[in-house]
């Protein structure tokens, strides 16, 4: 008969850790710090908006000029940044009727100032006065106003997403539109440290003014909105960094 004391366990005895998980602590300890340093980054120093570069001139005025267009390239406004909004530099051209387009890839900092509105707010080249809505059923989405002594029409494109025109100027459509986009696993990935925002708030400024007092007109329009929309909605170039 085997004695009581065998089928028990030595009062002083440990148990042995289960090694299979050992590895993992290492693991999950660099997790849980990252994770900490990331949060406290954010409260203490929230990153500010960055705006991407636009694509070569070279590549957007060749698509100008295949619409027609016969854009000639001017000396553009060098790029902003403070902690509520980011402009990139600004591409310019001289079209040959004797408008004038502007393109600007424009981030801001908060969910609430995404429109053009806010930002487009004290530039001066791009502030409309007289502000107007376009109708619906008139093309993209558009605003239309007094800016410097002439009028411009203008919209901004949320690049990478799947709608297929991806053209606001409120908040509630920019904001729309930036349910539709599709983010890389890497862009994710670097979001959960906290190396770049969950989601950017971006767009790029189409801005097109007429020399004179009259609107601009809808036939340039509507070529321009056409020959940009396949170049600036390449998703490759869509999120700026840190």
């Amino acid at each position: 008969m085997t004695p009581f004391s065998s089928l028990t366990s030595a009062p002083n005895a440990k148990t042995a850790p289960d090694r299979s998980t050992l590895p993992l602590t290492p693991w999950l300890a660099g997790l849980a710090i990252l994770t900490a340093l990331a949060t406290l980054r954010t409260l203490i120093l929230p990153p500010w908006p960055q705006a991407n570069p636009l694509p070569p001139a070279s590549v957007i005025q060749s698509a100008l000029a295949r619409r027609g267009l016969r854009p000639s390239l001017a000396n553009g406004q060098p790029p902003e940044r403070n902690a509520e909004r980011a402009l990139s530099q600004e591409l310019m051209w001289r079209l040959e009727d004797g408008q004038t387009l502007r393109l600007r890839h424009a981030a801001m900092r908060r969910w609430e100032s995404f429109q053009l509105a806010a930002i487009t707010r004290n530039v001066p080249v791009l502030s409309l006065k007289r502000r107007s809505l376009a109708a619906a059923g008139q093309g993209v989405p558009s605003a239309l106003g007094d800016v410097k002594g002439g009028w411009a029409q203008q919209s901004c494109l949320v690049t990478g997403t799947t709608s297929t025109h991806p053209f606001g100027v409120t908040h509630e459509q920019l904001t729309g539109l930036l349910r539709k986009r599709v983010n890389p696993p890497q862009e994710a990935l670097m979001s959960l440290f906290g190396l770049r925002p969950p989601r950017t708030f971006g767009c790029v400024v189409i801005s097109l003014q007429s020399s004179s007092g009259n609107e601009p007109s809808a036939a340039t329009w509507q070529r321009v909105i056409a020959s940009l929309s396949p170049i600036l909605s390449r998703a490759k170039w869509q999120s700026p960094g840190p």
